[in-house]
């Protein structure tokens, strides 16, 4: 391993194929993880990490943490997890236009 990252993705998605997970399981994967996080609570990486360990410990889907990291920087994306740092600047915001902190 030189450290080059195209080599890190080469080796890890190896490891995501010796798993004998076909792309056709990851996204009910990536809904189960993302309807663990409750909806009513702002959302940071620590809960959702706390709720994926959840998962993995009811041993109901085994979910390696290659596809964990795939699945939270899909779901930021598709803005359904926030993260923190947006959630402040935000309140920040919204504190400037109104005086009330959210």
């Amino acid at each position: 391993m030189t450290g080059d990252y195209r080599e890190a993705l080469e080796l890890t998605t190896l490891d995501t194929l010796d798993d004998k997970k076909t792309p056709d399981t990851i996204p009910a994967q990536r809904e189960t993880v993302i309807n663990s996080v409750p909806i009513d609570t702002p959302v940071t990486m620590q809960s959702i990490i706390k709720n994926i360990k959840n998962i993995k410990n009811m041993g109901s889907e085994n979910i390696t943490n290659h596809q964990i990291k795939h699945i939270i920087a899909q779901a930021v994306r598709d803005g359904t997890i926030i993260k923190s740092s947006n959630i402040l600047d935000g309140r920040r915001r919204l504190y400037r236009r109104t005086g009330v902190m959210g």
